[in-house]
């Protein structure tokens, strides 16, 4: 019976400390060791045992250690693998082995010392304890631990997806243009896609009419601007919030009919697909006050390095988002990696990114080479043509709505007021103009017009870190 209740006991323990895995350190940590002593605890309940002595309270702590070790490897590993599964990233099991096996030796070292020093400070504590243990029959505590055994594998099959669950439930139509709203916290599985790379499309251009324009006003003296007009075909569009985990937070806008979602109202199976939504961003802002945006660029070619992985296009701006502060933090993940420009049948993309700093960049694909235009002016902006090698002069022949943006910024030395960003954005419109986005890379506030519908704005805000 005390083998019995040492398993169980450890078991309990262990799965709460599985829960813990995305937990900082700080927090994560003392967690465990209240988890080890209570391990502790429960086994001397469940053993009716009148006292412990520090080994039997050392062991039931470093095994109910290992096991949050193990539990929590799995947990986090199979979310990030169901989520890789939902945008068809990978079905190499060797990979998601490897993940795991990876993951596990990280983890039992800190969950098993945690767990060691709780369950001898867990039978120290029982020392002092006076309670007498309460006599359970034979058959209470075999139904006990079966009931326990029932719960934790109901649990294990829920956790895993439960992110995506919330996510769904979080999905609202704000306006029949149509535009949704969509909040994901929790693992979407693109630390995975980091570094492994994709292979199969998991998402259809079904055109290639897309032309844009992005716009940086990053005067030291006013609040840094970014706005960018979608000038694409199609209606269907989410505003997407995301707060991965090992990720930063961000707030995006993304094309619905990518997956092939249009105007009119979405079954479920539909909103299934929305589950894809944050590998397929085509601008936004994060939580640090980098911004990115794309635009088409048919002259665009991108080299292969078989040593990187391999993202596509839209996936460069999920990286960024993700991972980077700034931008030489954009700049240094982008160059790290394959973009595939013609990923799900693309037209190839270039880029500007931004950061609250008042840095901005270009980012193109010349022959084969990742090039990063910097800017040398407190604005910067980009349409559809490669801008590296062109004079300022021929910039503005290229296109009339760089020159216009270019020249209004100019007068303003990109000092810009959201409201006169958006303004900009208008003179610049297009018939086929999407939408048109501001964003506050300073205090987080997104401005967002749909279909140039410029007397109607929506209002949204991301919580920036301090």
């Amino acid at each position: 019976m005390k083998l019995l209740a040492f398993i169980s006991a450890a078991f309990i323990s262990g799965l709460f400390m599985g829960f813990t895995i995305d937990l900082p350190a700080w927090l994560q940590y003392p967690i465990l060791l209240v988890c080890a002593v209570g391990t502790v605890t429960l086994y001397r309940i469940l053993s009716a045992a009148s006292n412990l002595s520090l080994w039997s309270g050392a062991a039931a702590g470093l095994f109910g250690g290992s096991l949050g070790a193990f539990f929590g490897t799995l947990i986090s590993a199979f979310s990030g693998s169901v989520a890789l599964a939902i945008v068809n990233a990978t079905d190499d099991f060797d990979q998601i082995v490897k993940l795991i096996q990876d993951g596990l030796l990280f983890n039992l070292v800190g969950h098993s010392v945690a767990g060691l020093f709780g369950g001898i400070l867990g039978a120290m504590l029982n020392r002092k304890l006076t309670f007498s243990a309460p006599r359970v029959s034979y058959t209470r505590k075999m139904a006990f631990n079966f009931v326990v055994c029932i719960l934790s594998i109901v649990t294990a099959l829920i956790l895993p997806i439960y992110p995506q669950m919330r996510a769904l439930l979080t999905l609202q139509k704000v306006d029949e243009f149509p535009l949704y709203v969509m909040h994901y916290s929790g693992n979407y599985g693109f630390s995975e896609v980091m570094q492994i790379g994709l292979e199969d499309s998991s998402y259809t251009f079904k055109s290639s009419a897309h032309a844009c324009t992005a716009v940086a006003a990053l005067h030291p003296e006013g609040n840094p601007i970014f706005g960018k007009n979608e000038d694409w075909h199609g209606r269907s569009t989410l505003l997407l919030f995301t707060d991965s985990p090992d990720g930063y937070a961000s707030v995006s806008l993304v094309d619905l009919t990518v997956l092939g979602l249009h105007a009119g109202e979405l079954e479920w199976m539909d909103r299934l697909l929305m589950l894809q939504a944050p590998y397929i961003p085509f601008d936004g802002l994060n939580e640090y006050g980098v911004a990115i945006a794309s635009m088409t660029d048919y002259s665009g070619k991108a080299g292969v390095d078989p040593l990187k992985p391999t993202l596509g296009s839209l996936h460069l701006i999920r990286l960024v988002l993700d991972h980077a502060q700034s931008v030489d933090d954009a700049i240094a993940l982008i160059s790290q990696h394959n973009i595939d420009l013609r990923y799900g049948g693309a037209p190839p993309l270039h880029y500007l990114v931004a950061d609250s700093s008042g840095s901005a960049a270009v980012i193109e694909f010349v022959d084969g080479e990742t090039v990063f235009t910097r800017n040398e002016v407190p604005w910067q902006v980009a349409t559809n043509f490669t801008v590296v090698g062109k004079s300022l002069a021929e910039a503005k022949a290229w296109c009339w709505r760089y020159k216009k943006a270019y020249e209004f910024l100019s007068q303003a030395e990109g000092n810009l007021t959201p409201e006169e960003m958006l303004w900009i954005l208008e003179e610049v419109s297009q018939d086929n103009t999407r939408w048109s986005t501001v964003f506050d890379m300073r205090t987080g506030v997104v401005q967002l017009v749909l279909g140039k519908q410029y007397d109607h704005v929506f209002e949204f805000e991301l919580d920036m870190k301090e």
